[in-house]
């Protein structure tokens, strides 16, 4: 779905919205974040910041020594924070606190 990938490249990525809009096939920038904030009950900016701060948090937890742990041992340490970037946009999508 276009809302799921717009979702993975703002959280993947430094894109700009308008070029995530053109990327899942909005032509209008306006109009893909007036969807997306209908599809997720927040602007993608509201998105971008909200996850900004809630990997903030992840990583601090790991860097004060707590363990997080991933059923792929054979992650780098990119993949791992590519990892904790995707869980936390799951979590921050269904309103849970890390």
């Amino acid at each position: 779905m276009r809302m799921e990938k717009a979702k993975d490249l703002i959280a993947g990525t430094n894109t700009r919205n308008y070029e995530i809009a053109e990327a899942v096939g909005y032509s209008d920038p306006h109009y893909f974040s007036y969807c997306f904030k209908k599809y997720y009950k927040m602007s993608p900016n509201e998105f971008r910041e909200k996850l900004s701060i809630k990997i903030s948090a992840v990583m601090l937890h790991v860097a004060s020594g707590h363990s997080v742990t991933f059923k792929n041992p054979s992650l780098s340490p990119v993949g791992y924070y590519l990892k904790i970037i995707q869980l936390t946009s799951i979590l921050l999508l269904s309103n849970k606190k890390v």
